[in-house]
């Protein structure tokens, strides 16, 4: 009968005695671990690199897109002191990638990162990681990336593609909404048309997740005025 050994977790500081010391220089030399986690090619250029009067722990350079890269790391859970480093060493070099390593993230800081990523754009992203020391029985130990907040590409491309196409798909649609002429309220081509059009202009935009409505459908209604109003129900 065939017996397995359990797969235990080891702590982190039992391998790095000092985040400063010893795993920020660790980290430095097996960049390429961590760029294999978040899918990035990642190649070292500064440790403990100047923001003001702040060190960052690491500057690194996308070379897909030769992007600069800034990584803080933290051999502990995460708290609001790095968040708020994150975000400063961000600014200060302009950063298209930003990585946040820790052995465990907060739930407020993980909702933190994806907010930033559905709010900024495309060409910037958030990652949190998660470092993590595993052994089998009496095996060495074995470390691992477990990446726990990434940027949803495909809604950030879609964003993107709103803010800089769509008004003129929009006004293309729009255009066939009938205007109020001296036709009647009860014309059912009217009302077919204008069903058509709000119907094609909910579905583009639910789409290009530009935004999310209920659909509603017009029709037009003649007010005491003897002129007709469009009305949404």
């Amino acid at each position: 009968m065939i017996e397995f050994d359990a797969i235990k977790k080891v702590d982190p500081r039992s391998i790095w005695k000092h985040e400063a010391h010893d795993f920020t220089p660790w980290l430095a030399e097996n960049l390429n671990r961590l760029g294999e986690a978040i899918g990035i090619e990642l190649e070292l250029l500064e440790r403990e690199a100047d923001v003001g009067d702040f060190s960052l722990d690491l500057l690194a350079i996308d070379l897909g897109r030769n992007a600069p890269v800034i990584i803080e790391n933290q051999l502990a859970t995460t708290d609001h002191d790095h968040l708020g480093k994150l975000i400063t060493y961000a600014s200060g070099y302009d950063a298209r990638v930003v990585v946040w390593v820790s052995t465990e993230i907060r739930e407020e800081h993980r909702q933190a990162l994806d907010w930033l990523n559905q709010r900024t754009d495309s060409n910037t992203d958030f990652f949190a990681v998660v470092v993590e020391v595993i052994q089998i029985g009496d095996s060495k130990p074995a470390l691992q990336f477990r990446v726990a907040v990434s940027p949803n590409e495909w809604q950030k491309s879609a964003r993107k593609e709103v803010n800089n196409n769509d008004i003129r798909e929009i006004r293309k649609i729009s255009a066939i909404l009938p205007g109020p002429s001296g036709r009647s309220a009860r014309d059912s081509q009217i009302h077919r048309r204008s069903k058509r059009a709000t119907a094609e202009l909910v579905q583009f935009l639910i789409r290009k997740q530009a935004v999310r409505l209920r659909p509603q459908f017009c029709c037009w209604k003649p007010s005491a005025d003897g002129n007709l109003h469009r009305q949404w129900r």
